[in-house]
């Protein structure tokens, strides 16, 4: 008999020991829970300041190469994809890669927005962009591209000659 007492209280032991492990850590969570929770409304009701575009890293990621044009695939009466060989590359600016001359690649306009986030299709730069969109099979342009990190290849501008 005295042993089953003495498992009783063990296991009594054990169970408190538990439900007093699982309570602090249940503390300790909802303390980070409400903690990260102020971060968050912290946040939103001081948000951050936009940052300006920095320049100088845009131009480092860019390259001016020559392209010949294999198509031109219009989305809507703005957006588009082009479709070109590379022909030769005329300087490298850029700390990425720059396509191999002879390979196909695919293109999507990086549109000027002003400071709004809207695309201003007067812009001089979206001007010269949007006359691709009308370029013919078999037509050599130079342009400057650039490559994202997930590298789609953004049309920046079209050099005219």
């Amino acid at each position: 008999m005295y042993e089953s007492h003495h498992i009783i209280y063990m296991k009594i032991f054990i169970i408190a020991s538990l439900s007093a492990i699982l309570m602090l850590s249940g503390c300790c969570s909802l303390r980070k829970t409400s903690c990260e929770s102020k971060v968050v409304s912290d946040s939103l009701s001081n948000p951050v300041p936009k940052q300006p575009t920095n320049i100088a890293a845009i131009v480092r990621n860019s390259s001016n190469i020559n392209i010949t044009v294999d198509s031109v695939h219009i989305i809507n009466g703005h957006d588009f994809k082009l479709y070109a060989k590379v022909v030769s590359e005329q300087n490298t600016m850029s700390e990425n890669p720059t396509p191999d001359i002879g390979i196909n690649i695919e293109i999507i306009p990086d549109f000027y927005q002003s400071e709004k986030d809207i695309v201003d299709y007067s812009h001089d730069r979206n001007k010269r962009i949007m006359k691709l969109k009308d370029a013919r099979v078999g037509e050599e342009y130079s342009i400057v591209i650039s490559r994202d990190s997930r590298g789609t290849i953004h049309l920046i501008d079209l050099i005219e000659h």
